[in-house]
């Protein structure tokens, strides 16, 4: 990552798009992934990645946006992650259907904790969980765009 950073800022290129996904930069995933704990359990290598990430591109002048949650975990169709989600309940998580991630109490606290470490870590001020790749997912079709209860 660092070869493409430095090569970004030497180009001009002020914004990058990165998604927290199982296969990079995720920090959840189901505990038969190396690096990952299961569900609640988070990995701190690519935690401890991403920080680097960001300060390597703030030292280039490239913002980041940050894409908190990929659309193959709860998706039923293309990508689909869902047989291999900690939030399924056949690995021991809340959700025995992927479309209640947003209306379960259980997933919704789990979600929000993740999130509020992410915030923790990158100074955020607030947050929203934007359903784009959810929704894209079929996932979560007639949800808000942006969810009020984890904001």
């Amino acid at each position: 990552m660092t070869g493409y950073i430095d090569q970004m800022g030497a180009s001009g290129i002020n914004l990058a798009r990165i998604w927290m996904a199982p296969w990079f930069g995720g920090i959840e995933w189901h505990k038969t992934v190396p690096g990952y704990h299961g569900i609640g359990q988070y990995n701190l290598r690519n935690a401890q990645q991403l920080d680097w990430i960001f300060e390597r591109a703030a030292a280039h002048g490239i913002v980041v946006d940050l894409a908190l949650q990929n659309h193959g975990p709860f998706a039923s169709t293309y990508d689909r992650q869902w047989n291999e989600n900690p939030y399924n309940s056949v690995h021991g998580g809340p959700l025995e259907d992927r479309r209640k991630v947003m209306t379960d109490p259980e997933a919704m606290r789990l979600f929000s904790s993740a999130l509020s470490l992410h915030c923790r870590a990158l100074g955020c001020r607030s947050h929203h969980l934007w359903l784009d790749h959810l929704d894209r997912s079929g996932c979560c079709r007639g949800e808000a765009r942006s969810h009020p209860r984890l904001a």
